[in-house]
């Protein structure tokens, strides 16, 4: 890659980096508690070292794509770190990557060196990539390398060299390591070389064979591997998942729509309007996909958006709008089609639909910047944005230092022997007390009726977290208990840890 070949833009490649690292390390410093799927990762990657591949993958659900974990693992031996502080470390660098990959797509379409400033700018402040910097997640590789991929493929329609073509397959392989998605993107993008008419039909055919050739080489690596080690096919980790989406997808997605139509008629809809409800159902979805979809951008950046759009204030090539508008294609298919069958969407499953969206944001802001003559718009703006970039990186929420010290206490005053019943995961994390075995324990002790009706007697502590709502079922089992807490620990929402010693 020369996307650093200007000396020009070397400065600002520096300074995001090092912008980033600065941001990672602050937001990773003022978390309290490790989401719950980072349980998995750390606990994976200690296995990989001390017991191979194959137990690592087999050990909890999101192993089972165990590139990631192998990696934390890589950090700690060339490190020493802590398994958690050498995870921090590779998503810091990932990200950093990221930033440093988007101002690069940024410059690829065409942009000034006053665009790329702001472009710099519009992914450091990005509400929602800050909001994630501090999950132990697979998906900031992903996101890493699926940006890099839009940059090489970018570079290969101005100059289709076997290199570009190569770098690409090669990104979005490495992508495919991180999130099985990456493979949707492998192997729909190449089409695009039969969209261009400016080339003749030879050679687009041969653009379309460059894009695919490693992908060819590769596959046939892995069938003569897999000939040669049948044994080691559970190494496939997830590919089988886009096999049996591709089989059964439609047929799922047929399921969830004729049971939302069915949920409509009988409870929503009237008689007179029965007629309509498959259009209600669709007009639905669509909604209720595009709020989830602006919320995740942010209103100002989807109004920032919008206003390029409509303003035509980006100029893009016919091949990079070819490029950038694939990138969007598939993400909002794959992303729609999933929420279609599950009307479920996490915030980060939107990230990479997100960064393709935001390529458009700096040359928005550049137009607003020179067609604003008004410096109280100007100002107005200013504010606006560093609101949406400061709820990304400080804290406004309630904290959850209060589970971390609970899980200290029980790490400290707990024996390694004694019988300890906990409901919270991350709790159980950090009471140091389950080891490996955590997630075979989560499984029982997520119930509480565990410890209903005189069970609770049986451990010898019982740690229970209670939110403030009256419906909670922890609530009812302290009433149960009839004794007074050893320890409680709680934060300003009302959410509390009520740590129990039984005497036997």
């Amino acid at each position: 890659m020369n996307m650093f070949n200007s000396q020009r833009s070397t400065p600002l490649y520096l300074f995001a980096i090092v912008c980033s690292l600065l941001l990672s390390a602050w937001i990773n410093y003022s978390e309290s508690v490790i989401n719950p799927d980072a349980v998995c990762y750390l606990y994976s990657a200690e296995e990989f070292a001390s017991s191979g591949l194959k137990a690592a993958m087999q050990l909890c659900p999101q192993a089972i794509w165990p590139f990631y974990s192998a990696l934390i693992e890589w950090i700690v031996k060339l490190t020493h770190l802590s398994y958690l502080h050498a995870a921090f470390t590779l998503d810091a660098l990932l990200s950093a990557l990221s930033v440093s990959m988007f101002i690069a797509i940024v410059k690829a379409l065409g942009a000034s060196r006053r665009v790329l400033w702001l472009a710099a700018i519009v992914i450091l402040f990005s509400h929602q990539f800050n909001i994630l910097r501090q999950d132990i997640v697979r998906d900031h590789g992903f996101w890493a390398f699926y940006l890099a991929s839009v940059y090489l493929l970018l570079k290969f329609f101005k100059q289709p060299t076997l290199t570009n073509a190569w770098g690409w397959s090669i990104s979005l392989m490495v992508s495919t390591l991180f999130r099985v998605e990456g493979a949707l993107f492998l192997g729909l993008l190449p089409f695009l070389a039969w969209l261009h008419s400016s080339f003749t039909f030879r050679e687009r055919a041969y653009l379309f064979l460059k894009l695919n050739s490693v992908l060819l080489l590769g596959f046939g690596g892995v069938c003569v591997w897999l000939c040669l080690h049948p044994q080691q096919s559970y190494s496939l980790g997830r590919i089988s998942e886009i096999s049996l989406q591709l089989q059964e997808g439609f047929a799922m997605l047929s399921q969830q729509m004729s049971l939302m139509k069915t949920a409509i008629s009988q409870h929503i809809l009237t008689h007179l309007s029965l007629r309509d409800a498959n259009s209600v159902v669709i007009l639905l979805l669509l909604s209720w996909y595009t709020v989830i979809v602006v919320s995740n951008i942010s209103l100002l950046y989807t109004l920032l958006v919008l206003y390029a759009w409509f303003t035509q204030a980006a100029s893009f090539t016919r091949s990079s709008f070819s490029v950038i508008f694939a990138y969007l294609f598939i993400n909002v298919g794959i992303t729609l089609i999933f929420f279609a069958e599950h009307q479920f969407l996490a915030k980060r499953y939107l990230v990479a639909l997100t960064l393709i969206v935001m390529l458009w944001i700096p040359f928005a802001l550049e137009k607003c910047i020179v067609m604003t003559r008004h410096r109280v718009l100007k100002m107005g703006l200013l504010v606006w944005f560093s609101v949406v970039a400061m709820s990304g990186i400080i804290p406004f929420g309630y904290s959850k230092r209060y589970i971390h010290e609970a899980g200290d206490w029980l790490a400290a005053n707990v024996p390694p022997t004694a019988q300890l019943y906990v409901n919270d995961y991350q709790l159980m994390y950090y009471s140091r007390h389950f080891g490996k075995t955590i997630f075979t324990k989560q499984q029982v002790y997520n119930d509480v009726k565990t410890i209903a009706q005189g069970k609770w007697k049986q451990y010898d502590y019982v740690a229970l977290l209670k939110s403030n709502d009256p419906n909670d079922v922890a609530a009812r089992i302290m009433q149960e208990i009839h004794l007074m807490p050893t320890q409680v620990f709680y934060n300003r929402n009302g959410d509390q840890v009520y740590i129990y010693k039984i005497s036997h």
